[in-house]
Formats: structure tokens, C-alpha cells, sequence
């Protein structure tokens, strides 16, 4: 090392400019030890890496977006996409592939023992989010008319799913049969 220069100017050079400690010494050798053209020199050799929250000297084209007329990068920590930005991708490749599983599995319609409706799990979240109070009546009062309903494909299939609507079907006939019951006892 240089006699002007020190460990602790040589360590403050490494760690803002995110170089090696041969390539600190060197640029202060080479600037005498001015810690200013110090870094400016590493820029210009390309030897500086990025390091979160840091800035760039380095002059860039102003066509580029996020820069101002005079092509200064101004708060800019080239470290691609932020957090958020990476939790909003997560979320939307999770919606994708939700939405991707309602359309392979379908939900069915069956009345007297044959397929009456088919159509995308996708379709009846939809009908249940935004026309609930149509669908969810329509739904119950299919049960007191024989209708019964059941999920079919490679992921909703083989869940106890369809035993649930079995049961809400059989739960439907019996009270169907016991109001004719009583309907019939009374008259």
C-alpha cells in the first residue's frame, strides 16, 4: 500500500463501491487517495456493483424511462423488481393457476339420473360471488325438485365434495317426503 493511504479508507472504498479489497487499494493508488475519483475511476472500468439503496454516477441515454431530461438516474437501486412488486406477481401466477383449476373441473347438474348442466367451477365461483342471492336459492330449491350436484375432474373428483352434495340431496328428499307426509295426514 501507498503510505497515504490507509486500511480504513481502503475498507470505506470496498464497501461503498461493493468492490474487492485489491481493486480499492488500486483505484487509491491511482487517484492518490482521493476517495471521489476513486470511485468515479471503478465506474468508469465497470468494477462497481450495485448495492441496495446506493446511487449511480454513471450518465444514461434519457430516452429510458426514469430519468429526467439530463439522463441522471435519480433513485434508482437496479435491483429489479421490489417486494411488492414481487408479491403482486406471486398473487397473480396463484389467481392464474386457481383459475386454471376451475376451468379442468367442472360442476354438473344431474336430474333423473342423466347429466342436465355442466359447466367450469370457474363459472359457478363467479355466479356465487357476484349472484349469490339468485344462485344460492336456485341451488336449494333444485334439491326439493330431484336435482342433484356433483364436481367431476381431476382435482375435485376424488374429494368428499360430492359426498357433501349426496347428503344435502338426501337431506333435501327426506324433508320433501315428510312435508308429503304430513301434508297427506292432515288432509
Amino acid at each position: 500500500m501507498n503510505n497515504n493511504i490507509t486500511l480504513e479508507q481502503v475498507e470505506k472504498l470496498r464497501t461503498h463501491a461493493n468492490v474487492s479489497y485489491e481493486d480499492a487499494r488500486a483505484a487509491l493508488e491511482a487517484t492518490g487517495g482521493d476517495m471521489l475519483e476513486a470511485i468515479i475511476r471503478l465506474e468508469k472500468e465497470g468494477k462497481t456493483r450495485g448495492q441496495a439503496g446506493s446511487y449511480s454516477t454513471q450518465y444514461a441515454a434519457p430516452a429510458q424511462s426514469g430519468q429526467d431530461g439530463t439522463g441522471w438516474q435519480y433513485g434508482q437501486d437496479h435491483r429489479g423488481p421490489s417486494e411488492f412488486g414481487r408479491q403482486l406477481k406471486r398473487l397473480w401466477r396463484g389467481f392464474c393457476g386457481l383459475v386454471r383449476k376451475g376451468n379442468e373441473n367442472n360442476f354438473e347438474v344431474w336430474r333423473e339420473g342423466r347429466c342436465a348442466l355442466n359447466f367450469p367451477v370457474t363459472l359457478l365461483a363467479v355466479f356465487l360471488l357476484f349472484f349469490f342471492w339468485v344462485t344460492l336459492p336456485l341451488m336449494f330449491i333444485g334439491l326439493f325438485f330431484g336435482c342433484t350436484y356433483r364436481f367431476s375432474g381431476p382435482d375435485l373428483e376424488s374429494t368428499g365434495l360430492n359426498k357433501v352434495m349426496d347428503s344435502a340431496a338426501e337431506t333435501a328428499a327426506e324433508l320433501k317426503k315428510s312435508i308429503n307426509e304430513d301434508k297427506n295426514n292432515n288432509a
